[in-house]
Protein backbone atom coordinates (compact mmCIF):
# COMPACT_ATOMS: atom_id res chain seq x y z
CA UNK A 1 0.00 0.00 0.00
CA UNK A 2 1.11 3.57 -0.88
CA UNK A 3 1.77 6.17 2.08
CA UNK A 4 -0.38 9.17 0.87
CA UNK A 5 1.94 11.34 3.30
CA UNK A 6 4.03 14.17 2.08
CA UNK A 7 6.30 13.99 4.68
CA UNK A 8 8.94 10.66 5.09
CA UNK A 9 12.13 10.55 7.33
CA UNK A 10 14.55 8.42 6.04
CA UNK A 11 17.85 7.64 8.34
CA UNK A 12 21.12 6.03 7.02
CA UNK A 13 22.86 4.20 9.79
CA UNK A 14 25.95 2.78 10.03
CA UNK A 15 29.50 2.62 11.63
CA UNK A 16 32.02 5.73 11.52
CA UNK A 17 33.82 5.38 8.15
CA UNK A 18 30.48 3.60 6.70
CA UNK A 19 30.07 6.74 4.43
CA UNK A 20 27.05 7.92 6.53
CA UNK A 21 27.42 11.65 5.93
CA UNK A 22 28.27 11.44 2.76
CA UNK A 23 25.06 9.70 1.71
CA UNK A 24 22.50 11.65 3.88
CA UNK A 25 24.18 14.82 2.22
CA UNK A 26 23.86 13.99 -1.17
CA UNK A 27 20.45 12.12 -0.68
CA UNK A 28 19.50 15.88 0.88
CA UNK A 29 20.94 17.16 -2.42
CA UNK A 30 18.78 14.80 -4.21
CA UNK A 31 15.76 16.18 -2.57
CA UNK A 32 16.57 19.84 -2.82
CA UNK A 33 16.70 19.76 -6.74
CA UNK A 34 13.52 18.03 -6.54
CA UNK A 35 12.38 21.20 -5.22
CA UNK A 36 11.54 19.41 -2.17
CA UNK A 37 12.16 21.11 1.89
CA UNK A 38 14.95 19.06 3.88
CA UNK A 39 15.80 19.34 6.96
CA UNK A 40 19.48 16.48 8.30
CA UNK A 41 20.90 15.76 11.38
CA UNK A 42 24.06 14.36 11.98
CA UNK A 43 24.53 12.07 14.54
CA UNK A 44 28.06 10.70 14.90
CA UNK A 45 30.71 9.49 17.51
CA UNK A 46 33.72 10.17 18.86
CA UNK A 47 34.91 7.70 16.55
CA UNK A 48 37.65 7.46 13.17
CA UNK A 49 35.77 3.94 12.80
CA UNK A 50 33.41 1.83 14.19
CA UNK A 51 30.68 2.60 16.63
CA UNK A 52 27.12 3.89 15.51
CA UNK A 53 26.81 6.46 13.77
CA UNK A 54 23.88 7.45 11.40
CA UNK A 55 22.24 10.78 8.90
CA UNK A 56 18.22 11.31 9.46
CA UNK A 57 16.64 13.84 6.49
CA UNK A 58 13.30 14.82 6.86
CA UNK A 59 11.85 15.63 3.07
CA UNK A 60 8.26 16.98 2.37
CA UNK A 61 6.85 19.23 -0.03
CA UNK A 62 6.45 21.41 2.68
CA UNK A 63 8.89 23.73 5.23
CA UNK A 64 10.37 21.06 7.56
CA UNK A 65 11.68 22.63 10.83
CA UNK A 66 13.42 19.72 12.46
CA UNK A 67 14.03 16.33 12.38
CA UNK A 68 10.94 14.40 13.11
CA UNK A 69 9.51 11.87 14.83
CA UNK A 70 8.98 8.21 13.46
CA UNK A 71 11.08 6.93 10.85
CA UNK A 72 9.98 5.88 7.45
CA UNK A 73 12.78 4.35 5.45
CA UNK A 74 15.65 2.75 7.00
CA UNK A 75 19.00 2.44 4.75
CA UNK A 76 20.73 -0.55 7.03
CA UNK A 77 24.52 -0.33 6.34
CA UNK A 78 25.24 -3.20 8.89
CA UNK A 79 23.68 -5.70 10.87
CA UNK A 80 23.29 -3.13 14.11
CA UNK A 81 22.12 -0.40 12.86
CA UNK A 82 19.17 -2.98 11.13
CA UNK A 83 18.77 -3.92 14.45
CA UNK A 84 19.21 -0.80 16.64
CA UNK A 85 16.48 1.03 14.44
CA UNK A 86 13.94 -1.12 14.72
CA UNK A 87 13.78 -1.86 17.90
CA UNK A 88 11.18 0.29 20.26
CA UNK A 89 13.18 -0.57 23.21
CA UNK A 90 16.44 1.12 22.28
CA UNK A 91 15.56 5.05 23.16
CA UNK A 92 18.55 6.90 21.66
CA UNK A 93 17.78 10.65 23.31
CA UNK A 94 13.86 9.77 22.22
CA UNK A 95 14.72 9.23 19.19
CA UNK A 96 11.87 7.09 17.54
CA UNK A 97 12.05 3.80 15.24
CA UNK A 98 11.40 2.31 12.10
CA UNK A 99 7.72 1.70 10.87
CA UNK A 100 8.23 1.86 7.29
CA UNK A 101 10.98 0.02 5.09
CA UNK A 102 14.05 -1.30 6.05
CA UNK A 103 16.79 -1.28 3.38
CA UNK A 104 19.87 -3.32 3.52
CA UNK A 105 22.35 -6.10 2.02
CA UNK A 106 21.02 -9.18 1.32
CA UNK A 107 23.94 -10.86 3.68
CA UNK A 108 22.89 -9.80 6.43
CA UNK A 109 20.62 -12.29 8.12
CA UNK A 110 20.86 -12.48 11.70
CA UNK A 111 17.72 -9.80 12.89
CA UNK A 112 14.98 -9.47 14.70
CA UNK A 113 11.88 -9.27 12.66
CA UNK A 114 9.28 -6.70 13.62
CA UNK A 115 5.99 -6.90 12.65
CA UNK A 116 5.76 -2.98 11.78
CA UNK A 117 8.73 -3.13 9.36
CA UNK A 118 8.56 -4.52 6.05
CA UNK A 119 12.11 -5.64 5.52
CA UNK A 120 13.94 -5.04 1.78
CA UNK A 121 17.31 -7.10 1.43
CA UNK A 122 18.34 -6.94 -1.49
CA UNK A 123 22.12 -7.30 -3.09
CA UNK A 124 23.70 -4.23 -2.70
CA UNK A 125 27.46 -5.32 -2.12
CA UNK A 126 26.23 -7.51 -4.96
CA UNK A 127 25.68 -5.14 -7.57
CA UNK A 128 28.50 -2.32 -6.42
CA UNK A 129 31.27 -5.44 -6.70
CA UNK A 130 30.67 -5.62 -10.19
CA UNK A 131 31.06 -2.23 -11.04
CA UNK A 132 34.23 -0.95 -7.92
CA UNK A 133 35.91 -2.81 -5.74
CA UNK A 134 34.90 0.22 -3.55
CA UNK A 135 32.72 -1.39 -0.90
CA UNK A 136 31.21 2.27 -0.24
CA UNK A 137 29.92 1.84 -3.72
CA UNK A 138 27.03 0.05 -2.28
CA UNK A 139 25.75 2.88 0.04
CA UNK A 140 24.90 4.78 -3.83
CA UNK A 141 23.20 1.46 -4.60
CA UNK A 142 20.86 2.08 -1.65
CA UNK A 143 20.24 5.77 -2.44
CA UNK A 144 18.74 4.93 -6.16
CA UNK A 145 16.45 2.44 -4.52
CA UNK A 146 15.52 5.10 -1.91
CA UNK A 147 14.49 7.40 -5.00
CA UNK A 148 12.86 4.32 -6.49
CA UNK A 149 10.74 3.73 -3.60
CA UNK A 150 9.29 7.48 -3.33
CA UNK A 151 8.63 7.97 -7.21
CA UNK A 152 11.30 10.64 -7.64
CA UNK A 153 13.62 11.06 -10.85
CA UNK A 154 16.92 9.12 -10.81
CA UNK A 155 18.14 12.09 -13.15
CA UNK A 156 18.33 14.25 -10.33
CA UNK A 157 20.11 11.95 -8.45
CA UNK A 158 22.43 11.96 -11.20
CA UNK A 159 23.18 15.68 -11.22
CA UNK A 160 23.65 15.10 -7.91
CA UNK A 161 26.45 12.67 -7.96
CA UNK A 162 28.03 14.78 -10.92
CA UNK A 163 28.27 17.74 -8.60
CA UNK A 164 29.71 15.65 -5.40
CA UNK A 165 32.18 13.50 -7.28
CA UNK A 166 34.44 13.26 -10.18
CA UNK A 167 35.86 11.81 -12.96
CA UNK A 168 35.48 7.75 -12.79
CA UNK A 169 34.12 7.51 -9.15
CA UNK A 170 31.46 10.15 -10.41
CA UNK A 171 30.62 7.18 -13.45
CA UNK A 172 30.66 4.12 -11.34
CA UNK A 173 28.47 6.01 -9.03
CA UNK A 174 25.91 7.18 -11.17
CA UNK A 175 26.09 3.29 -12.24
CA UNK A 176 25.83 2.34 -8.62
CA UNK A 177 22.55 4.43 -8.98
CA UNK A 178 20.61 3.28 -11.81
CA UNK A 179 20.89 0.13 -10.92
CA UNK A 180 19.78 0.34 -7.55
CA UNK A 181 16.82 2.05 -8.67
CA UNK A 182 16.15 -0.85 -11.60
CA UNK A 183 16.60 -3.09 -8.83
CA UNK A 184 13.97 -1.60 -6.53
CA UNK A 185 11.79 -0.70 -9.58
CA UNK A 186 11.66 -4.55 -10.48
CA UNK A 187 11.33 -6.18 -7.31
CA UNK A 188 9.53 -4.07 -4.56
CA UNK A 189 6.67 -1.72 -4.83
CA UNK A 190 6.58 1.86 -4.76
CA UNK A 191 6.66 3.36 -0.71
CA UNK A 192 5.26 6.74 -1.28
CA UNK A 193 4.98 9.89 -3.54
CA UNK A 194 6.16 13.50 -3.11
CA UNK A 195 4.39 16.11 -4.94
CA UNK A 196 6.88 18.66 -5.93
CA UNK A 197 7.23 22.28 -8.16
CA UNK A 198 10.64 21.74 -9.43
CA UNK A 199 12.44 24.67 -8.19
CA UNK A 200 15.50 23.84 -6.54
CA UNK A 201 15.83 24.74 -3.07
CA UNK A 202 19.33 25.98 -1.37
CA UNK A 203 20.92 23.51 1.29
CA UNK A 204 22.79 25.15 4.30
CA UNK A 205 23.97 23.94 7.17
CA UNK A 206 24.18 25.88 10.18
CA UNK A 207 28.12 26.12 10.60
CA UNK A 208 28.09 27.38 6.86
CA UNK A 209 25.51 29.82 7.62
CA UNK A 210 27.53 31.36 10.19
CA UNK A 211 30.82 31.36 7.92
CA UNK A 212 28.58 33.15 5.43
CA UNK A 213 26.92 35.29 7.24
CA UNK A 214 30.29 36.72 8.65
CA UNK A 215 31.82 37.20 4.87
CA UNK A 216 28.81 39.32 3.90
CA UNK A 217 29.18 41.05 6.90
CA UNK A 218 32.81 42.06 6.09
CA UNK A 219 35.19 40.09 7.90
CA UNK A 220 38.47 40.21 6.01
CA UNK A 221 39.63 37.63 8.77
CA UNK A 222 38.88 34.32 10.87
CA UNK A 223 41.02 33.52 13.37
CA UNK A 224 40.27 30.45 15.30
CA UNK A 225 41.33 27.28 17.06
CA UNK A 226 39.50 24.12 15.41
CA UNK A 227 37.14 22.92 18.46
CA UNK A 228 34.04 20.47 17.56
CA UNK A 229 31.32 21.46 16.43
CA UNK A 230 32.44 25.23 15.94
CA UNK A 231 35.09 23.88 13.31
CA UNK A 232 32.22 23.54 10.26
CA UNK A 233 32.41 27.23 10.49
CA UNK A 234 36.23 27.38 10.29
CA UNK A 235 36.22 24.69 7.35
CA UNK A 236 33.70 26.39 5.63
CA UNK A 237 35.63 29.79 5.54
CA UNK A 238 39.00 27.93 5.13
CA UNK A 239 37.42 26.50 2.12
CA UNK A 240 36.24 29.15 0.09
CA UNK A 241 38.87 31.90 1.68
CA UNK A 242 40.78 32.98 -2.06
CA UNK A 243 37.52 33.46 -3.61
CA UNK A 244 35.96 35.58 -0.56
CA UNK A 245 39.07 36.93 0.19
CA UNK A 246 39.58 36.55 3.85
CA UNK A 247 42.39 35.06 5.66
CA UNK A 248 42.24 32.06 7.99
CA UNK A 249 44.58 31.71 10.50
CA UNK A 250 44.54 28.71 13.14
CA UNK A 251 46.80 29.97 16.06
CA UNK A 252 48.48 27.59 19.01
CA UNK A 253 45.11 28.16 21.07
CA UNK A 254 42.09 30.20 21.74
CA UNK A 255 43.94 32.86 24.01
CA UNK A 256 46.14 34.00 20.98
CA UNK A 257 43.05 33.35 19.14
CA UNK A 258 40.58 36.42 20.77
CA UNK A 259 43.95 38.62 21.40
CA UNK A 260 45.20 38.51 17.68
CA UNK A 261 40.90 39.14 16.74
CA UNK A 262 41.09 41.85 19.17
CA UNK A 263 44.65 43.61 17.77
CA UNK A 264 42.94 43.16 14.45
CA UNK A 265 39.99 44.89 15.16
CA UNK A 266 42.04 47.77 17.16
CA UNK A 267 43.27 48.03 13.53
CA UNK A 268 40.07 48.73 11.40
CA UNK A 269 39.90 45.62 10.30
CA UNK A 270 36.52 43.65 10.87
CA UNK A 271 38.00 40.08 11.91
CA UNK A 272 36.17 37.30 13.92
CA UNK A 273 36.76 34.25 16.06
CA UNK A 274 35.16 31.21 16.83
CA UNK A 275 35.00 27.81 19.40
CA UNK A 276 32.63 25.98 21.55
CA UNK A 277 32.51 25.72 25.50
CA UNK A 278 36.02 24.57 26.01
CA UNK A 279 38.03 26.72 24.22
CA UNK A 280 35.37 29.80 25.07
CA UNK A 281 36.42 29.66 28.61
CA UNK A 282 40.22 30.45 27.23
CA UNK A 283 38.64 34.01 25.90
CA UNK A 284 37.24 35.04 29.21
CA UNK A 285 39.84 37.77 30.33
CA UNK A 286 40.36 38.47 26.55
CA UNK A 287 36.74 39.66 26.11
CA UNK A 288 37.28 41.34 29.20
CA UNK A 289 40.19 43.38 27.84
CA UNK A 290 38.05 44.45 24.67
CA UNK A 291 35.22 45.19 26.77
CA UNK A 292 37.87 47.94 28.51
CA UNK A 293 39.14 49.11 25.45
CA UNK A 294 35.86 49.17 23.99
CA UNK A 295 37.05 47.30 21.08
CA UNK A 296 34.40 45.73 18.67
CA UNK A 297 34.56 41.64 18.73
CA UNK A 298 32.16 39.13 17.52
CA UNK A 299 32.57 35.21 19.23
CA UNK A 300 30.72 32.48 17.98
CA UNK A 301 30.07 30.14 20.70
CA UNK A 302 28.55 26.72 19.56
CA UNK A 303 28.10 24.48 22.40
CA UNK A 304 28.08 20.66 23.17
CA UNK A 305 27.56 18.48 26.50
CA UNK A 306 29.75 19.78 29.10
CA UNK A 307 31.60 19.98 31.63
CA UNK A 308 35.42 19.19 30.68
CA UNK A 309 35.53 17.61 27.50
CA UNK A 310 31.90 16.53 28.27
CA UNK A 311 30.28 14.83 24.98
CA UNK A 312 32.48 16.52 22.22
CA UNK A 313 29.96 15.12 19.61
CA UNK A 314 26.67 15.63 21.34
CA UNK A 315 24.86 18.72 21.75
CA UNK A 316 23.31 20.60 24.97
CA UNK A 317 22.44 24.34 25.45
CA UNK A 318 24.30 23.79 28.93
CA UNK A 319 27.10 27.20 28.36
CA UNK A 320 24.21 29.92 28.54
CA UNK A 321 25.25 31.28 32.17
CA UNK A 322 28.93 31.18 31.45
CA UNK A 323 28.63 32.91 28.44
CA UNK A 324 26.28 35.81 29.83
CA UNK A 325 29.22 35.78 32.36
CA UNK A 326 32.01 35.48 30.79
CA UNK A 327 35.36 37.33 32.46
CA UNK A 328 35.48 39.36 35.41
CA UNK A 329 34.02 42.82 36.43
CA UNK A 330 30.70 44.87 34.67
CA UNK A 331 31.37 45.25 31.61
CA UNK A 332 28.65 45.91 28.51
CA UNK A 333 28.20 42.64 25.80
CA UNK A 334 25.31 41.49 23.86
CA UNK A 335 24.00 37.58 23.55
CA UNK A 336 22.74 36.49 20.14
CA UNK A 337 20.86 32.95 19.52
CA UNK A 338 20.00 32.52 16.33
CA UNK A 339 17.11 29.50 16.30
CA UNK A 340 17.91 27.82 12.69
CA UNK A 341 19.70 27.93 9.66
CA UNK A 342 18.69 31.11 7.81
CA UNK A 343 18.85 33.10 11.21
CA UNK A 344 22.33 31.63 11.67
CA UNK A 345 22.85 33.80 8.86
CA UNK A 346 21.17 36.80 9.20
CA UNK A 347 22.07 37.15 13.19
CA UNK A 348 25.53 36.95 12.12
CA UNK A 349 26.24 39.66 9.85
CA UNK A 350 24.15 42.03 11.91
CA UNK A 351 25.97 40.77 15.33
CA UNK A 352 29.09 42.72 13.60
CA UNK A 353 27.62 45.57 12.80
CA UNK A 354 26.01 45.31 16.13
CA UNK A 355 29.87 45.16 17.71
CA UNK A 356 31.01 48.02 15.82
CA UNK A 357 27.81 50.37 16.87
CA UNK A 358 28.23 49.95 20.75
CA UNK A 359 32.19 48.96 20.62
CA UNK A 360 31.78 45.62 22.79
CA UNK A 361 31.63 42.03 22.56
CA UNK A 362 28.77 39.87 20.89
CA UNK A 363 28.38 36.28 21.13
CA UNK A 364 26.92 34.62 18.25
CA UNK A 365 25.38 31.30 19.98
CA UNK A 366 24.94 27.80 18.77
CA UNK A 367 24.93 24.36 19.41
CA UNK A 368 25.97 21.04 17.82
CA UNK A 369 22.25 20.57 16.82
CA UNK A 370 22.26 23.92 14.82
CA UNK A 371 25.78 23.96 14.06
CA UNK A 372 25.79 20.11 12.16
CA UNK A 373 22.48 20.08 10.81
CA UNK A 374 21.55 21.39 6.89
CA UNK A 375 17.88 22.63 6.34
CA UNK A 376 16.54 23.89 2.69
CA UNK A 377 15.77 27.36 2.19
CA UNK A 378 13.88 28.91 -0.32
CA UNK A 379 16.26 32.14 -0.91
CA UNK A 380 18.70 34.30 1.32
CA UNK A 381 19.50 37.98 0.58
CA UNK A 382 23.19 39.14 -0.42
CA UNK A 383 22.54 42.90 0.13
CA UNK A 384 23.99 43.85 3.32
CA UNK A 385 25.19 47.37 4.23
CA UNK A 386 28.30 47.73 6.62
CA UNK A 387 28.06 50.14 9.01
CA UNK A 388 31.25 51.01 11.13
CA UNK A 389 29.29 53.62 12.87
CA UNK A 390 30.99 56.14 14.89
CA UNK A 391 34.52 56.79 13.21
CA UNK A 392 35.97 60.44 14.60
CA UNK A 393 37.42 62.58 11.90
CA UNK A 394 41.08 63.06 11.47
CA UNK A 395 42.40 66.64 13.47
CA UNK A 396 39.45 66.48 15.42
CA UNK A 397 40.96 69.01 18.40
CA UNK A 398 41.03 67.74 21.61
CA UNK A 399 39.83 64.06 20.47
CA UNK A 400 38.78 61.75 23.61
CA UNK A 401 38.92 58.55 22.84
CA UNK A 402 36.76 57.88 25.84
CA UNK A 403 34.29 60.53 25.69
CA UNK A 404 31.59 60.51 28.52
CA UNK A 405 28.48 60.45 25.92
CA UNK A 406 24.57 60.52 26.68
CA UNK A 407 24.50 56.84 24.97
CA UNK A 408 27.83 55.74 26.48
CA UNK A 409 29.72 55.72 22.84
CA UNK A 410 32.67 57.36 21.67
CA UNK A 411 33.81 58.13 18.43
CA UNK A 412 37.02 55.19 17.27
CA UNK A 413 39.86 55.98 16.24
CA UNK A 414 42.28 53.38 14.25
CA UNK A 415 46.18 53.28 14.36
CA UNK A 416 47.47 56.14 11.38
CA UNK A 417 44.62 58.59 11.45
CA UNK A 418 46.10 62.20 11.86
CA UNK A 419 45.46 63.92 14.99
CA UNK A 420 44.30 61.52 17.46
CA UNK A 421 46.99 60.32 19.26
CA UNK A 422 45.80 58.25 22.34
CA UNK A 423 46.28 55.94 24.65
CA UNK A 424 44.50 52.30 24.82
CA UNK A 425 45.28 50.51 28.13
CA UNK A 426 44.02 47.63 29.55
CA UNK A 427 43.54 49.41 33.41
CA UNK A 428 41.00 51.71 33.69
CA UNK A 429 41.50 55.18 32.15
CA UNK A 430 39.64 58.58 31.71
CA UNK A 431 38.53 60.03 28.57
CA UNK A 432 41.71 60.40 26.63
CA UNK A 433 42.65 56.82 28.09
CA UNK A 434 45.02 57.96 30.69
CA UNK A 435 45.18 55.15 33.21
CA UNK A 436 43.54 55.87 36.20
CA UNK A 437 44.43 53.30 38.84
CA UNK A 438 45.06 55.65 41.85
CA UNK A 439 41.34 55.58 43.32
CA UNK A 440 42.21 57.24 46.45
CA UNK A 441 43.33 60.32 44.88
CA UNK A 442 40.60 59.94 41.80
CA UNK A 443 37.90 57.85 42.39
CA UNK A 444 35.30 59.56 40.29
CA UNK A 445 36.81 58.61 36.98
CA UNK A 446 36.70 55.20 37.73
CA UNK A 447 33.04 55.93 38.43
CA UNK A 448 32.55 58.37 35.24
CA UNK A 449 34.31 55.44 33.35
CA UNK A 450 31.81 52.37 35.00
CA UNK A 451 28.61 54.11 34.17
CA UNK A 452 29.95 55.31 30.11
CA UNK A 453 30.39 51.85 28.92
CA UNK A 454 27.39 50.83 31.04
CA UNK A 455 25.24 53.29 29.50
CA UNK A 456 26.08 51.48 26.21
CA UNK A 457 23.57 48.88 27.10
CA UNK A 458 20.60 50.58 28.19
CA UNK A 459 21.11 52.32 24.92
CA UNK A 460 21.28 49.11 23.58
CA UNK A 461 18.19 47.83 25.27
CA UNK A 462 15.89 50.96 24.20
CA UNK A 463 16.65 49.66 20.43
CA UNK A 464 16.59 45.76 20.91
CA UNK A 465 13.44 44.58 18.94
CA UNK A 466 10.29 42.70 20.18
CA UNK A 467 10.56 39.11 21.18
CA UNK A 468 8.96 36.89 18.11
CA UNK A 469 6.17 34.82 18.68
CA UNK A 470 4.73 31.76 16.94
CA UNK A 471 1.19 31.27 17.29
CA UNK A 472 0.63 33.67 20.73
CA UNK A 473 -2.11 35.85 19.93
CA UNK A 474 -5.05 33.69 21.63
CA UNK A 475 -2.71 31.64 23.67
CA UNK A 476 -2.83 30.72 27.68
CA UNK A 477 0.34 28.84 27.73
CA UNK A 478 3.49 29.91 26.12
CA UNK A 479 6.09 28.02 25.23
CA UNK A 480 9.23 30.32 26.08
CA UNK A 481 12.42 29.09 23.84
CA UNK A 482 15.98 30.11 22.81
CA UNK A 483 18.40 28.73 19.97
CA UNK A 484 18.17 26.13 17.95
CA UNK A 485 15.30 24.59 19.57
CA UNK A 486 13.01 26.89 17.61
CA UNK A 487 11.34 24.50 15.18
CA UNK A 488 10.77 21.58 17.00
CA UNK A 489 8.68 23.30 19.57
CA UNK A 490 6.86 25.51 16.94
CA UNK A 491 5.80 21.70 15.60
CA UNK A 492 4.86 20.79 19.01
CA UNK A 493 2.86 23.52 19.42
CA UNK A 494 1.31 22.82 16.20
CA UNK A 495 0.44 19.43 17.27
CA UNK A 496 -0.81 20.45 20.27
CA UNK A 497 -3.14 23.17 19.00
CA UNK A 498 -4.85 20.17 16.67
CA UNK A 499 -5.72 18.77 20.21
CA UNK A 500 -7.48 21.80 20.87
CA UNK A 501 -4.54 23.33 23.72
CA UNK A 502 -4.33 27.27 23.52
CA UNK A 503 -0.71 27.28 23.40
CA UNK A 504 1.70 29.68 21.49
CA UNK A 505 5.53 30.17 21.74
CA UNK A 506 7.67 33.19 22.34
CA UNK A 507 11.16 33.09 21.15
CA UNK A 508 14.47 34.74 22.47
CA UNK A 509 17.22 35.72 20.28
CA UNK A 510 18.34 38.70 22.16
CA UNK A 511 19.47 36.41 25.54
CA UNK A 512 21.09 39.98 26.83
CA UNK A 513 20.70 42.13 27.35
CA UNK A 514 17.20 41.32 27.92
CA UNK A 515 13.72 42.84 26.79
CA UNK A 516 12.39 42.70 30.22
CA UNK A 517 9.08 44.85 29.39
CA UNK A 518 8.28 43.04 25.98
CA UNK A 519 8.56 39.31 27.78
CA UNK A 520 6.38 40.79 30.92
CA UNK A 521 4.03 42.44 28.38
CA UNK A 522 3.66 38.86 25.97
CA UNK A 523 3.64 36.59 28.92
CA UNK A 524 0.83 38.85 31.05
CA UNK A 525 -1.91 36.45 32.35
CA UNK A 526 -0.17 33.15 30.89
CA UNK A 527 1.27 30.09 32.22
CA UNK A 528 5.21 30.29 31.03
CA UNK A 529 7.24 26.71 30.21
CA UNK A 530 10.66 26.98 29.76
CA UNK A 531 12.21 24.69 27.15
CA UNK A 532 15.73 23.91 26.93
CA UNK A 533 18.50 21.32 26.57
CA UNK A 534 20.15 21.53 29.72
CA UNK A 535 19.81 20.26 33.06
CA UNK A 536 18.95 23.87 35.07
CA UNK A 537 17.06 25.30 33.27
CA UNK A 538 19.59 28.27 32.35
CA UNK A 539 17.04 30.49 30.55
CA UNK A 540 14.62 29.94 32.82
CA UNK A 541 16.82 31.28 35.84
CA UNK A 542 17.66 34.52 33.68
CA UNK A 543 13.67 35.32 33.28
CA UNK A 544 13.73 35.03 37.04
CA UNK A 545 16.18 37.14 37.71
CA UNK A 546 15.03 39.80 34.56
CA UNK A 547 11.55 39.94 35.33
CA UNK A 548 10.69 38.19 38.34
CA UNK A 549 8.36 35.64 36.89
CA UNK A 550 7.82 31.72 37.95
CA UNK A 551 8.37 29.63 35.23
CA UNK A 552 7.79 25.72 34.51
CA UNK A 553 10.62 23.48 32.82
CA UNK A 554 11.29 21.27 30.73
CA UNK A 555 14.58 20.09 30.07
CA UNK A 556 16.73 17.52 28.50
CA UNK A 557 20.43 16.91 29.28
CA UNK A 558 21.07 13.18 27.44
CA UNK A 559 23.12 14.81 24.53
CA UNK A 560 20.36 14.18 22.18
CA UNK A 561 18.24 17.19 20.75
CA UNK A 562 14.65 16.96 21.33
CA UNK A 563 12.03 15.24 18.99
CA UNK A 564 7.73 16.89 18.59
CA UNK A 565 6.64 14.45 19.91
CA UNK A 566 8.93 13.94 23.20
CA UNK A 567 7.96 17.81 24.13
CA UNK A 568 4.23 17.42 23.77
CA UNK A 569 4.58 14.26 26.35
CA UNK A 570 6.20 16.65 28.40
CA UNK A 571 4.04 19.75 27.71
CA UNK A 572 0.91 17.06 28.89
CA UNK A 573 3.20 16.20 32.37
CA UNK A 574 3.42 19.87 33.50
CA UNK A 575 0.40 21.46 31.15
CA UNK A 576 -2.40 19.50 32.67
CA UNK A 577 -3.67 18.02 29.36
Amino acid sequence: MINMKNDFVIRIGGAAGDGVQSSGILLAKTFTRHGLHVFGYNYYQDLIRGGNSWYQIRVSDKKVKDQGDDLDILVALNEDSLNRHTNPNINEGGASYLKGIAIFDESIKNYEKRDFVKYLPSPLSSISSKISKNPLLKNTVALGMVIAALDLDIEILVSAIETVFKGKSSDENIEAARQGYNYYKSNFEKFGTLPRNGKKKLLMGGGEAVGLGAAVGGIKAYIAYPMTPASSTLHWLASHSKELNIFIKVPEDEISAINTVIGMNYAGIRAMTGSSGGGYDLMHEGIGLAAMLEIPVVIYESQRAGPSTGLPTKTEQGDLMMIINSSHGDYPRAVIAPGDVEEAYYYTREALNLADKYQMPVIVVSDLYLSERIESLDDISLEFKIDRSLIAKENTENFLRYEYTEDGISPRAFPGMKGLMHNEDSDEHNERGDVVSDIITDPIKRKLSVEKRMRKLETLKKNLPPFKTYRLEDAEIVLVQWGSTKGVIEEAVDILRERGVKVGVLEVKYVFPFNTEDFITKTRGKKIIVVENNYSGQLSSLIKMFTGLDTLKINKYNGEAFYPNEIVNEFKKIGGV
